[in-house]
């Protein structure tokens, strides 16, 4: 978390008090007990803030099937302000962005859905060298560097999210990745999609659903009364 304040206090981008704060160990645990609550009052607790903060966008990991939690922080991104919609009639355009396509040797596919922002050679320097003052992630970021070079990382994409994730995607990298680490031994389990990371994607659109719907209801009894 220190790292991550840093980056942003270098960016000059203001922060907030977290809700919730997951470690990894935290999260996959969480994910592996089915503790759907505690990602739907996540959810909850962002609709009302881009409520109260009268936020006009939002942009949040994009699903790659590379990590379940960059999966997760999308739809649960998605679900709050779906909720947001369906409470107030505002759309908050959500934006998503990629993390792993060069490790996965993916192109990303480009379309009108996208923005593009290229960055000078001064800002693109500032950008390399606060990723690599994230102690915790250089070693990925190196990684980065290595694979794509430089250059790769002076075109931010912004891609416009348009729905829910596809809940038909092929069996993603990480259960590939979590089988392989089962059989050398440093892992007791393997994450799975179908098993542990949809049910909390259906858990949210129906938390979605439900809570918006109930709420309707009672604004409905209100001015009856």
């Amino acid at each position: 978390m220190a790292s991550t304040l840093q980056v942003l206090a270098r960016a000059g981008a203001s922060s907030v008090e977290a809700s919730a704060v997951f470690s990894d160990a935290g999260i996959y645990q969480a994910i592996l007990n089915s503790e759907y609550t505690r990602f739907t009052a996540i959810a909850d607790d962002l609709a009302d803030r881009f409520v109260r903060d009268q936020i006009e966008l939002v942009a949040s990991d994009a699903n790659e099937g590379f990590n379940p939690t960059h999966d997760l922080c999308r739809e649960i991104t998605y679900a709050a302000v779906e909720k947001v919609r369906l409470l107030t009639g505002r759309i908050i355009p959500h934006y998503e962005f990629c993390l792993t396509e060069w490790e996965q040797e993916l192109l990303l596919a480009h379309d009108d859905r996208c923005v593009h922002t290229t960055l000078s050679d001064t800002i693109l320097a500032e950008k390399i060298d606060a990723s690599r003052a994230y102690r915790e992630l250089l070693d990925e970021v190196e990684q980065a560097l290595a694979v794509g070079g430089p250059e790769y990382f002076r075109v931010e994409c912004l891609k416009r999210v348009e729905g829910w994730a596809s809940i038909d995607a092929c069996k993603p990298l990480y259960e590939r990745w979590g089988e392989q680490r089962v059989v050398e031994g440093k892992y007791k389990f393997v994450l799975r999609f179908r098993e542990h990371i949809l049910p909390i994607f259906l858990a949210l659109r129906a938390h979605v659903e439900v809570t918006t719907a109930d709420s309707t209801q009672m604004e409905s009894l209100s001015c009856s009364a």
